[in-house]
């Protein structure tokens, strides 16, 4: 079966792809027969599954490929499909959370169809942190919503809104076809503050 996202952890050497159901119809997959396979320039990867009729249809599948070594620069592809790119994003484009006491609880798909991942970290004594990685779907006029403003960390421009009071930053991975949006879950937090966090944390 077709798969629709894939993420790529810091190290290279962990990849977790995410096949979604149809309309009405559920994954029935076969781990066992799940393919991969590395090759000079390519990864590729096969999902074993069939579609079934059943009477909750919002469940993605998810499986955690261990590499042999990174992938590196490697084209990973959907061997069913090798001549589409899915939704790929990797870890090395978000902060090192761990590094700043954050733990993730949670990562789930939003909508079947949809290439949008939820992430939510956790800390003690907070704040607690959503990030969503998206592919890339421009405005009618082919931009982004202007930012509050900017803040410049290394070489990572990250853009902050504030929107009726809820703060929330945006980057671009390096080749601009993922963003990433970052916001502050329970309490409220202040804009110094905000941009205090930000900058302190850990980018590569």
């Amino acid at each position: 079966m077709p798969w629709i996202g894939a993420r790529i952890d810091r190290t290279g050497t962990r990849i977790t792809v995410f096949a979604a159901p149809l309309l009405g119809k559920c994954i029935d997959r076969d781990p066992a027969r799940d393919e991969l396979v590395l090759d000079d320039d390519r990864a590729w990867i096969l999902l074993d599954g069939v579609y079934t009729g059943c009477g909750d249809d919002t469940q993605v599948a998810a499986r955690t490929f261990e590499l042999p070594q990174a992938i590196g620069d490697r084209f990973l592809v959907d061997r069913r499909s090798p001549s589409g790119q899915p939704f790929v994003f990797s870890d090395k484009d978000l902060p090192d959370l761990a590094a700043g006491g954050w733990s993730e609880v949670q990562s789930v798909w939003l909508g079947s169809g949809a290439a949008v991942l939820e992430l939510v970290f956790t800390r003690a004594g907070g704040p607690d942190l959503v990030i969503s990685p998206i592919r890339w779907q421009p405005e009618p006029d082919g931009r982004i919503a202007p930012p509050d403003h900017t803040l410049q960390v290394g070489n990572r421009r990250i853009d902050v809104y504030d929107r009726a009071g809820s703060l929330a930053a945006g980057w671009w991975s390096p080749n601009q076809d993922v963003r990433f949006t970052l916001e502050v879950s329970g309490g409220p937090i202040g804009k110094s503050e905000f941009d205090a966090m930000l900058r302190g944390m850990t980018w590569a």
